[in-house]
């Protein structure tokens, strides 16, 4: 009999009420952060595999075939640069062997400097 009344002694001094709704308390505590926990998980997952996506469909897109209008304007950007230089390099060259006193000297040079002269005079002249 000593044994029961210890355990009804302890049932009616500790308020078992509360414990209880400790241990729920931590339970879900627990369980909210087993949740965020899995959470961010898929999504580092998902936001990974989206950076991966991208980044493949993009490196897909860099090859120099893909876009003929960039080529287009390139090569034509390029094609009006090559005309202005040579455009400037005919007129230098006339301008050259005008004002030389040895005009063989001067198509030598232009011929050392691997530029033909000659053609370009001869299609001014036209």
């Amino acid at each position: 009999m000593n044994f029961e009344q210890k355990i009804k002694q302890i049932m009616t001094e500790s308020d078992l009420i509360n414990d209880k709704n400790k241990f729920i308390d931590a339970l879900h505590l627990q369980r909210e952060k087993n949740m965020l926990k899995h959470h961010r998980f898929i999504s580092g997952l998902s936001m990974s595999l989206v950076i991966l996506f991208v980044a493949v469909s993009s490196f897909t897109q860099l090859d120099k075939g893909s876009d003929p209008w960039l080529d287009d304007n390139l090569t034509a950007a390029v094609q009006e640069d090559d005309e202005e230089l040579e455009n400037y390099l005919a007129d230098l060259s006339v301008m050259l062997v005008d004002a030389s006193d040895d005009i063989w000297e001067t198509v030598k040079f232009l011929d050392e400097m691997n530029f033909d002269i000659i053609n370009q005079i001869k299609e001014n002249t036209k």
